[in-house]
C-alpha cells in the first residue's frame, strides 16, 4: 500500500469536470479516468492529503468552479487550488 510506505500527499490538475470541455482541453477523452483517480485517491485513507489543481480560464471553466468546490464536501480530505492562467506568449492570451 502506496500509503503505508509513506505516501502523505497527492496532486491531480484537472481544469474541467465537463468530458466535451476535457476532451477539447487535451485533445483526447479521460475525464472519467481522472475523476476516478481523485476518488480513489481521495478514499485510499484519510491520512492522504489529496490536491486538486485548477486554472481558472476566463469564457471556458469559471461557471464550474462551485462545482469544483464542491467536490470537497464528497472528499473531506481533498484541497481544490485555483490556479491564474499565467500569460506568455505562445497562449495567446491577451491582457
Amino acid at each position: 500500500d502506496l500509503v503505508d510506505a509513506g505516501l502523505t500527499h497527492v496532486n491531480i490538475s484537472l481544469d474541467t469536470l465537463n468530458a466535451d470541455r476535457f476532451q477539447q482541453l487535451t485533445r483526447r477523452p479521460g475525464l472519467s479516468k481522472v475523476l476516478r483517480a481523485l476518488e480513489l485517491a481521495s478514499n485510499m485513507s484519510s491520512h492522504l492529503q489529496v490536491k486538486l489543481n485548477c486554472v481558472v480560464m476566463r469564457d471556458f471553466n469559471v461557471d464550474e468552479l462551485v462545482d469544483f468546490c464542491n467536490l470537497t464536501l464528497e472528499y473531506p480530505n481533498l484541497d481544490v487550488r485555483f490556479i491564474e492562467w499565467m500569460p506568455f506568449a505562445d497562449n495567446g492570451w491577451n491582457t
